[in-house]
């Protein structure tokens, strides 16, 4: 490289350095958002040029670009990733379909990662080459077990199963564009073999000629996660993670203050996942990943005077939420754990539900299988007790809700403030205030990572949420079906049948 070219590359992480210390962020920060913004252009080029080639030129289109946003990011430590597809390629090569093949999987992927997550442990989070690598772990766990379903008899398959099972293994190629696919490699979403292979075979388009009509939908979730980045950078500088550990709060605050501070850190702390999901999923619109089949929108014809005359028009939409990693409507207005799981890191939590959980059903209890599901989440996440205790908590607080619907004295209490003036609203604060203080409870260990920052945390606020919702609702709630349990009649007392006018049928009249 001649000298002109070295102080160009200088001048630009030049000014690559000095955008990071604008907005008060690490250089690596920076590139990566600028990754997912590349991915916009990359897929106007898609689009225009490699759309109507044959599927092999877009394997290599996506296989080249994604390699070389990783070495943009990642420098060689790209190799990584090259090394975990071969060894899944050989993996299917040798014993693909089998359910071996699904436990050297888990063993290879998760090995490779815990490996990776150990060298390169520190007690603040950096973005390194372990950030893509999980979402390539599931990628390539997924792809193993969609293989062994494609082997399987069909009658045992669930109705998702047998959606994304694979009857024959992916070709080096093919596997190579799946995992580098600009729009899902960084950050996710993650999305199938099976839909990946129907994208670029253009299942989602009419003619040779077509193209994906996304662009509208693309630039709009471009826009509201430009948004959500936007206003995590300007809250971010008075709402940092540090401050949870500050003097200032543990020392100088009163036990109400902390608790506001937890609830109102937590709120705008999960907006930089929210922002660079949404960036990342136009791009997937963009290009037609995100292509989910149609849905019928069912109009109201309108007369001259504005006035409806009940005739009703039935109008077909593309669908472009295949990728979709985050339901903005219904996060912000959950009110309760188990909606705000239902609308917050959507395609990882389908994953673990298709091939964690609902493949523990062998055991025969729900609550085992969650308990393993979410301690695979937590190994996932990284080898800190604070990812553990992060999902622990979680699990406790789904019970939690779901249990405290079951006293009829909550129920009625609930029924009669409802009935009030502005009861169904009052009803929803007081849940919502709820919800955003215990996930910003739990979310406290899953960013402060080590127990002996943690616990800080928690001793300052007494450790309210695991007195309350571990200790005393499951001591409550036990002592309640306790002294609520049905008693068993003896046969002497239960009432006979009777037998009205000869018709036998045993019906009391």
């Amino acid at each position: 490289m001649t000298d002109d070219g070295k102080g160009e590359n200088e001048q630009a992480f030049r000014y690559m350095y000095q955008l990071a210390d604008f907005l008060q962020t690490s250089d690596n920060a920076v590139r990566i958002f600028l990754s997912l913004l590349l991915g916009y252009p990359l897929a106007c080029i898609y689009r225009k040029y490699i759309l109507a080639q044959s599927p092999m030129i877009q394997h290599l289109f996506f296989t080249f670009f994604g390699l070389g946003l990783c070495y943009f990011n990642f420098g060689t430590d790209v190799i990584h990733s090259i090394i975990n597809v071969a060894l899944i390629y050989v993996t299917l090569l040798t014993v693909g379909g089998s359910m071996l093949s699904v436990i050297l999987a888990f063993v290879i992927n998760m090995g490779y990662l815990c490996i990776g997550y150990y060298y390169t442990m520190n007690e603040s989070y950096t973005i390194k080459w372990t950030t893509p690598h999980c979402v390539l772990c599931l990628r390539l766990i997924g792809l193993v077990f969609d293989v062994y379903d494609g082997a399987t008899n069909k009658e045992k398959l669930s109705a998702d199963q047998l959606e994304s099972c694979l009857l024959k293994i992916p070709s080096l190629l093919e596997i190579c564009g799946h995992t580098y696919c600009f729009g899902g490699f960084l950050v996710g979403p993650q999305f199938s073999m099976k839909k990946y292979l129907d994208f670029v075979n253009r299942k989602h388009l009419k003619g040779p000629n077509d193209k994906p009509n996304s662009i509208k939908p693309s630039v709009h979730r471009l826009m509201i996660g430009m948004l959500y980045a936007v206003i995590y950078q300007l809250t971010n500088p008075y709402l940092p993670d540090s401050a949870l550990t500050s003097k200032e709060l543990l020392d100088s605050s009163s036990f109400l203050y902390k608790c506001f501070f937890i609830t109102l850190w937590s709120k705008f702390m999960l907006y930089k996942y929210i922002g660079v999901w949404l960036i990342s999923e136009g791009a997937c619109i963009l290009m037609g990943l995100s292509y989910n089949g149609t849905e019928i929108i069912q109009k109201s014809e309108t007369k001259s005077g504005g006035v409806g005359n009940g005739l009703g028009i039935r109008d077909v939409r593309e669908k472009w939420d295949g990728c979709k990693n985050v339901k903005i409507v219904d996060y912000e207005r959950a009110s309760m754990c188990q909606d705000l799981v239902s609308s917050f890191n959507i395609n990882t939590n389908k994953w673990m539900a298709k091939y964690v959980f609902k493949r523990l059903k062998f055991i025969g209890n729900k609550d085992l299988s969650q308990v393993a599901t979410l301690a695979f989440l937590a190994l996932w996440h990284g080898l800190y007790s604070g990812y553990f205790m992060n999902f622990f908590l979680e699990f406790f607080l789904i019970k939690f809700e779901r249990e405290f619907t079951q006293v009829p004295a909550i129920n009625n209490l609930v029924t009669y403030i409802r009935g009030m003036p502005l009861g169904h609203f009052v009803i929803w604060v007081i849940k919502k205030v709820h919800l955003q203080f215990i996930l910003g409870y739990s979310l406290v260990s899953f960013c402060l990572f080590t127990y002996s920052r943690y616990l800080k945390v928690y001793c300052s606020v007494f450790c309210i949420v695991h007195v309350v919702h571990m200790i005393l609702w499951p001591a409550f709630f036990y002592w309640y079906k306790s002294m609520n349990r049905p008693i068993k009649k003896l046969e002497s007392d239960a009432p006979k049948k009777v037998e009205v006018g000869g018709t036998g049928d045993g019906k009391i009249s």
